[in-house]
């Protein structure tokens, strides 16, 4: 039997003493919005759920850091690799357009690593507001989901 049988499946390649650990990476992870997903995610590390979670982030404002986050250098191409690593990756573009070149660098390394095969999926999570949605052209009935990422049209006054 291989070491690792599937060297895709996060869950089996990091237990640890029957401790799963998920690793994230959150963008901007001092922010106002990622401070307060750290905390939710620091919160279920303490309750006995059997799941720990190894955070990874990037820094709005140098001077704040978190407990429990390790911080990479968003300005360097080395974090992304990490950053391909994490079964979850969290990106918050709702607050300035920095925020949204990483988010967009990001998601083009994973869509690469995808289409090579070097990665078998991940969970993305985008949080934006909504005028980041607000001329996106659809039906009454239609529900914009992630598929209609590539389509998203922003209101004119939100650039």
């Amino acid at each position: 039997m291989d070491e690792f049988p599937d060297a895709t499946n996060f869950e089996y390649m990091n237990q640890v003493n029957s401790k799963v650990i998920k690793k994230i990476f959150i963008n901007y992870a001092n922010s106002y919005h990622s401070k307060e997903v750290v905390q939710e995610l620091l919160k279920n590390n303490l309750n006995d759920t059997g799941i720990e979670y190894q955070i990874y982030g990037t820094l709005q404002d140098n001077q704040i850091k978190l407990s429990n986050v390790e911080f990479l250098n968003a300005k360097c191409e080395d974090f992304l690799p990490t950053v391909s690593q994490c079964e979850i990756i969290i990106c918050d573009i709702s607050q300035d357009k920095p925020q949204l070149e990483e988010a967009k660098k990001i998601v083009d390394f994973i869509e690469s690593q995808l289409e090579n095969g070097r990665i078998s999926h991940v969970k993305l999570i985008l949080i934006s507001t909504i005028m980041t949605w607000a001329r996106t052209p659809q039906k009454p009935d239609q529900i914009l989901t992630d598929v209609n990422y590539r389509k998203r049209r922003p209101h004119s006054c939100f650039h």
